[in-house]
């Protein structure tokens, strides 16, 4: 059974509409799947359900069903194998993970995708994305609620990923630290490399590019910086295969 997964920066990129900038690139990943369940469990309870309304409406487009969350139980269907894909979206990445611990999904995700279940698609959106890797500690979000088994993540990655990643401006007044330097005081504490996902890029594997340990950067023109503990980053502004070590990025001929 095919496992691929999804993994993009942002739901929007430069003023475009929910999802635009991948109009292309969700619909092929999602080639031949004719529904999709979405997990809103980023956002709070109260917008749930408009939250969802706003998938399925973006989703009819490429002819995909978007079952909503709270009609099934997730749990028992992901365990029983009748969940072929998920889309996990964008929010509060604390909230998100703390509602994943809360009906279980974090294992049952993980033993869906993992170990054989039927789980084969995995894509996720800015939140979504980060809380695939080891953990959410590279998220930018603010810590509204604290998810009580911990901060790892689902883990069907060995990466750290910061979404929403842009480069320092020189000219720019702020003076709190900039992304790279709160992503160097995460390599004080790991040697988890860190993928800094701008916006409009996206990562993809599937099972032939994990057999190889590889992956796919895409996105038209914005890239990705990767970083590693006690190592120099290294910018990447292209699409490109690449494989990823705990001390550097090697771009696939």
């Amino acid at each position: 059974m095919k496992k691929k997964m999804l993994l993009i920066s942002s739901s929007k990129f430069r003023g475009g509409g929910y999802l635009d900038h991948y109009d292309k690139t969700i619909p092929h990943f999602l080639l031949g799947v004719k529904e999709i369940v979405f997990i809103p469990y980023s956002a709070h309870k109260k917008n749930w359900e408009a939250y969802t309304q706003q998938v399925k409406d973006r989703f009819a487009l490429w002819g995909i069903k978007v079952l909503n969350v709270n009609d099934l139980n997730l749990y028992s269907a992901l365990l029983n194998g009748d969940v072929r894909a998920i889309f996990v979206g964008g929010g509060n990445t604390f909230r998100l993970l703390k509602n994943l611990q809360f009906f279980g999904l974090v294992e049952a995700i993980q033993k869906a995708f993992m170990s054989g279940g039927g789980l084969e698609y995995y894509m996720g959106a800015s939140a979504g994305s980060n809380v695939a890797g080891w953990g959410i500690h590279t998220t930018n979000d603010m810590p509204i609620v604290y998810p009580e088994h911990g901060l790892e993540g689902l883990r069907l990655k060995n990466i750290q990923i910061n979404p929403h990643y842009f480069d320092p401006d020189e000219k720019s007044l702020h003076m709190g630290e900039t992304r790279p330097q709160r992503i160097a005081e995460f390599h004080e504490e790991s040697v988890i490399p860190v993928i800094g996902l701008r916006e409009g890029s996206y990562l993809f594997f599937d099972e032939g590019l994990h057999q190889h340990g590889e992956m796919f950067l895409g996105g038209k023109e914005t890239g990705a910086k990767f970083f590693f503990h006690g190592k120099e980053p290294i910018d990447i502004p292209y699409p490109c295969l690449f494989k990823l070590n705990h001390e550097t990025v090697t771009i696939c001929k």
